[in-house]
């Protein structure tokens, strides 16, 4: 029973999600159909009712458009250093160092061939 009503609650949140057009048509049919088999005692037919409703929900699931996003709105927030969030984007740092491939130093070298060795693109040196 508590499944029943997940599923019925379910397909009435995603049937609210759908286009206008096809809304009010799905929470009309939602309610009529579980209020026909409200009486259904039989398991393999109450089975296979949810069946058939999960399957519509994975269907409506999949045709339902995504609720738009803050960044499809073009609308970037971020905490400024006094803490408050402000909306727009942020401003690099002065003095932050962007890139380290202007210089290359041994340091940077030596990182580079332990890492090209741990994943086997350059064989290891022989202890001897």
């Amino acid at each position: 029973m508590a499944q029943v009503r997940h599923l019925y609650r379910e397909l009435l949140r995603t049937a609210k999600l759908l286009p206008d057009g096809q809304s009010a048509a799905a929470l009309q049919e939602v309610r009529t159909k579980f209020r026909a088999h409200i009486n259904e005692t039989d398991r393999a037919t109450i089975q296979q009712l949810i069946h058939e409703a999960d399957g519509r929900l994975k269907f409506w699931r999949m045709i339902t458009p995504r609720r738009a996003s803050a960044e499809a709105e073009n609308k970037v927030y971020r905490v400024n250093e006094k803490g408050e969030l402000v909306e727009g984007h942020g401003e690099y740092a002065k003095n932050a160092k962007l890139s380290h491939f202007g210089m290359v130093t041994d340091e940077m070298r030596f990182i580079n061939e332990q890492q090209l060795r741990r994943m086997s693109f350059l064989p290891y040196k022989k202890r001897i």
